[in-house]
């Protein structure tokens, strides 16, 4: 009996610990957000903007696409093989990777050899390293215009639809419906809002942070008083050395001044006089100025003496 119960435990583990793992493998990514046309979204590291597919972690585990295959036909699952040994292609939980459908896969890691026509209706599938077990598939429907994408209407669940702003990074029902960008485009063109809205903050900061600093300025005044008056000073005193004269504040600022500035050399309205050691120079001595007289060279004959 007693053996019969421990075998059901070790059995009802391996099975809590096979349907743990299963949940957190690579079969938790989903194909998340497709975009054939584009043209105005987002650019890969060469600076194009090409055919994009979203794939999302559902897990709340980290998941490795090394390894996976994407093809846009079911017949040939291992169209394209994701590299293996590629950090970037390690996904956190609830992340997603963008996976470039631009037919370049001499690009690097996220360069798929699959490329779809928007005219036609495609399909795009995502299988398990096996190369045979499909993991997530989606029907993208013939005739999505420019930066039209085919979405999800929420992260890794939820039905597929058309999306007139793109959202290679988040998908949810508000964004999907309309972005902020596109908000700004569509009803504030003069950009008067958006103006007022910064103005807004930039002023709010500013009150904010003038409350906050008078608050600290009363507090310390305060607490000082009390230290000088349970120290024996009465009010009028404590008052009194709080109160510090302008001439005061007039040489701090002057010390800072001159602590700050203490080379002479990188300031343009002070000269430093150095005194010449050598006061005589034959550069400004007149004689220096005057032409030459030209001497005569004289040879001398040394007549040789007569044998």
């Amino acid at each position: 009996m007693i053996r019969n119960t421990i075998n059901w435990g070790i059995i009802l583990v391996l099975s809590m610990l096979s349907l743990s793992t299963w949940a957190q493998s690579v079969r938790s990514l989903r194909i998340n957000e497709v975009l054939l046309v584009n043209e105005s979204s987002i650019m890969d590291g060469y600076g194009n903007r090409g055919a994009w597919v979203e794939i999302y972690n559902t897990s709340a585990a980290t998941l490795n696409l090394g390894g996976c295959f994407l093809t846009d036909d079911i017949t040939k699952p291992t169209k394209y093989p994701i590299p293996r040994g590629d950090r970037e292609t390690l996904i956190p939980p609830r992340q997603h990777k963008i996976v470039w459908l631009d037919g370049a896969e001499e690009r690097g890691t996220f360069h798929a050899s699959v490329v779809l026509d928007p005219e036609q209706e495609s399909t795009l599938a995502l299988f398990d390293s096996d190369g045979k077990t499909l993991i997530d598939k989606v029907t993208i429907p013939s005739g999505l215009r420019a930066d039209e994408s085919y979405a999800r209407t929420e992260d890794g669940k939820g039905s597929f639809t058309v999306s007139e702003s793109p959202t290679p990074k988040a998908n949810n029902k508000l964004i999907i419906a309309q972005g902020n960008t596109e908000f700004f485009k569509t009803h504030d063109r003069s950009g008067i809002v958006a103006t007022l809205i910064s103005m807004l903050v930039v002023f709010s900061s500013l009150i904010v942070a003038y409350i906050i600093f008078k608050m600290i300025g009363r507090t310390a005044v305060k607490l000082v008083k009390k230290k000088s008056v349970s120290a024996g000073a009465s009010h009028e005193e404590a008052e009194a050395s709080l109160d510090i004269p302008g001439d005061v504040y007039a040489a701090i600022a002057m010390a800072l001044h001159q602590h700050a500035n203490s080379f002479h050399d990188e300031e343009s309205t002070v000269i430093t006089i150095d005194r010449v050691r050598r006061r005589y120079s034959p550069w400004s001595s007149k004689i220096h100025t005057l032409t030459e007289r030209p001497q005569r060279h004289r040879q001398s004959h040394n007549p040789s003496p007569k044998k």
